[in-house]
């Protein structure tokens, strides 16, 4: 099984999409970082923000709403399109014998398209936190302390009451905040792009539509109230990507990721019965 996932992790990461991804995310982080450099230039070191209020994910940076809204192409680009290009180019049955059988060729495509997908949404902000941490000063990240320190514990920093998620992480450690919100995000790009690789399961005529899914929960979820396990959710997608958005508590961001991981497990189960139905037809 191994051996059959490191040979489709081959397959998709020489696929045009991957680059296209890549290369855009990290363009975004390149020309984030010349802006934050020309920006901070004229200011006097003491007067210079934390690095996480300067990266692509802060709240209101253009390149990050420009990556929030084409975020449903971004999560299709790596490998969400790799099963439907198979069964176009009728190379699905050579790699389902090569991998035994169809259930085999599934599971070793689903670990491949997570796997490239949450590279390619980890790597290009992991170099971001990198250029940010040797480029500007830490006198920031000090005073991010001391302010934290300076409210009560059941306080966030502008005194509404309540913690926002990883809100002590995000005062006291910036650096692991980065880390771990970057991962989260990879990880949940990773899991939406098992949907449309679901869908190519049953339809994959014109690629195109393979879009539609991921772009209608994300129509839904920024425009809908509902409830998960009784917990109301009443934010849109782009507030669960921003980094230290006080408007969000740790259940909010506890239940998106619960109702994110529903939807590839769905998603999952729906390809092994169409696995096991194809199977059977063989």
């Amino acid at each position: 099984m191994l051996k059959n996932i490191k040979t489709q992790i081959n397959i998709i990461a020489r696929q045009r999409g991957v680059f296209y991804c890549f290369f855009l995310l990290l363009g975004c982080v390149i020309f984030n970082y010349i802006h934050n450099l020309k920006r901070c230039s004229s200011l006097e070191r003491y007067m210079v923000p934390n690095y996480l209020n300067m990266s692509v994910f802060s709240y209101d940076n253009q390149y990050g709403i420009y990556i929030l809204t084409f975020m449903a192409i971004l999560l299709v680009l790596p490998g969400g399109l790799s099963l439907a290009k198979d069964r176009k180019n009728r190379t699905d049955i050579l790699y389902v014998n090569r991998c035994g059988g169809y259930k085999n060729y599934y599971i070793s495509k689903i670990a491949a398209v997570f796997t490239v997908t949450f590279v390619c949404f980890t790597v290009p902000f992991l170099i971001e936190i990198i250029l940010n941490v040797c480029a500007f000063p830490n006198e920031a990240s000090e005073e991010m302390r001391s302010v934290y320190q300076a409210y009560d514990k059941r306080n966030n920093v502008d005194g509404t009451g309540g913690t926002f998620w990883m809100c002590g992480i995000y005062y006291l450690h910036p650096g692991l905040y980065a880390v771990l919100r970057i991962v989260l995000t990879g990880l949940q790009a990773g899991l939406l792009s098992l949907v449309p690789l679901a869908v190519s399961c049953f339809y994959c005529k014109y690629q195109a539509y393979l879009l539609l899914p991921v772009y209608l929960m994300s129509v839904f979820w920024n425009n809908t109230t509902f409830k998960v396990f009784g917990h109301k959710i009443e934010h849109n997608y782009a507030s669960y990507l921003t980094w230290g958005n006080t408007k969000l508590n740790t259940s909010d961001c506890i239940y998106f990721l619960i109702m994110v991981f529903m939807v590839a497990l769905v998603s999952v189960i729906c390809m092994l019965i169409c696995a096991g139905r194809r199977e059977n037809k063989r």
